[in-house]
């Protein structure tokens, strides 16, 4: 949770530090994220190697230093290359976490029990994350570059508070793996239903990071509205998830995961339309194009609350015994290359905001028709 704060503090600001502190291109900025974000995916089987040799605990520890020294970086990296460095070092720590985190909680309280628990865990977490992005809306909202410094170095002390308390669990069951190679990590390459898993979800979660990092960049850079704003929508999503995720978890626990999926994609599909509709123009005023803003945001948020605990589960139970780290660590692909596509789609679509909504769309009708073949086979058979 004490993390969790500080990502708040960050995510919202990441692409306006690069931009707006630093006094990089919109279009530089994102390409260099972007590029150090791809570079990182080809680090996934030595995170899982990684993780497999520390054990979940002292992953997570590690996970949290490099996403202090990665945002750390992001202060003074004023040229892309620098820019790209950054990105890279942040974005492993994140391969880490994703590695151990889902292992960490299958370790200590079963496989079974891993969605309730990843929703659990998940609605603290972004409670945490909505405090720190009202935090960071009050500093932005004086319209100082000092107010990006300070979001920063939040985020840093947040990482650094949290390796500290990691170190405090009780000591997890695990035996660390003696001996991995990247055949061991890449063993889920092989389960056909784990790939059409990831390849759906991986799809699908281009939509996460509409949130998080386009409309930071796309309502203040592109269509005008002030600062604070980047944050406002963070907050309203991160506290959508936080309020509703157990409820709506237990509500939906006898639904079946087409479902889950195919209410997930309806919910994130209407958004984005709603978004192509109503972002696209420049001429809107701020009320108009604030609220459509905010009403895609909850309608995104309530598709992740769906999603990702299922779409967890379903990869931990995918996995043998023992071997859900190269699992997890593979699945992190259907979140990483999202969010390393993210900002460079954003930095084209603040010139040309059509074509990115048009691009999000058909990437996530895509996914749901990937996820849902077996479904959807199903249902034709009955019709026929």
């Amino acid at each position: 949770m004490v993390d969790a704060v500080g990502v708040g503090f960050f995510l919202p600001i990441s692409l306006l530090v690069l931009i707006r502190h630093n006094g990089l291109d919109s279009v530089d900025a994102g390409a260099a994220v972007t590029v150090g974000a791809l570079v990182a995916i080809c680090t996934i089987p030595s995170a899982g190697q990684l993780v497999g040799r520390l054990g979940p605990r002292r992953g997570l520890q590690t996970s949290n230093l490099l996403s202090a020294v990665g945002a750390g970086l992001y202060l003074v990296a004023y040229s892309s290359p620098l820019a790209a460095v950054a990105s890279f070092v942040g974005m492993f720590g994140d391969k880490v976490y994703g590695a151990a985190w889902p292992a960490l909680v299958a370790s200590m309280f079963g496989r079974d029990r891993v969605g309730s628990w990843l929703a659990t865990a998940n609605a603290v977490r972004t409670g945490a994350v909505a405090i720190g992005s009202i935090a960071a809306t009050v500093l932005l909202a004086s319209g100082s570059t000092r107010a990006l410094t300070w979001a920063v170095v939040a985020n840093i002390a947040s990482k650094t508070l949290s390796m500290l308390a990691v170190a405090w669990l009780r000591s997890e069951k695990w035996a660390p793996l003696e001996k991995t190679s990247f055949k061991d990590v890449l063993e889920p390459l092989a389960n056909r239903s784990f790939m059409r898993l990831l390849t759906g979800q991986t799809l699908l979660s281009v939509a996460w990071a509409v949130t998080p990092v386009v409309f930071p960049l796309l309502l203040v850079a592109g269509l005008g509205l002030p600062v604070y704003w980047a944050t406002v929508v963070l907050a309203v999503r991160y506290g959508v998830i936080a309020l509703l995720q157990i409820p709506i978890r237990k509500a939906t626990n006898s639904w079946s995961d087409s479902t889950v999926m195919g209410t997930t994609y309806v919910l994130v599909l209407a958004s984005l339309i709603l978004c192509s509709v109503m972002l696209s123009s420049r001429s809107h005023n701020f009320a108009v194009t604030g609220s459509a803003a905010l009403i895609a945001v909850v309608g995104i948020a309530l598709a992740e609350i769906l999603s990702k605990p299922a779409a967890s589960q379903a990869a931990v139970l995918a996995s043998p015994p023992g071997r859900e780290i190269p699992f997890m660590a593979v699945f992190q692909l259907s979140w990483t290359l999202s969010y390393a596509a993210a900002p460079l789609l954003v930095g084209v679509g603040v010139e040309t905001p059509l074509f990115m909504w048009v691009a999000l769309i058909l990437l996530v009708g895509a996914g749901g028709f990937v996820q849902l073949i077996p479904q959807l086979k199903e249902w034709h058979a009955k019709l026929r």
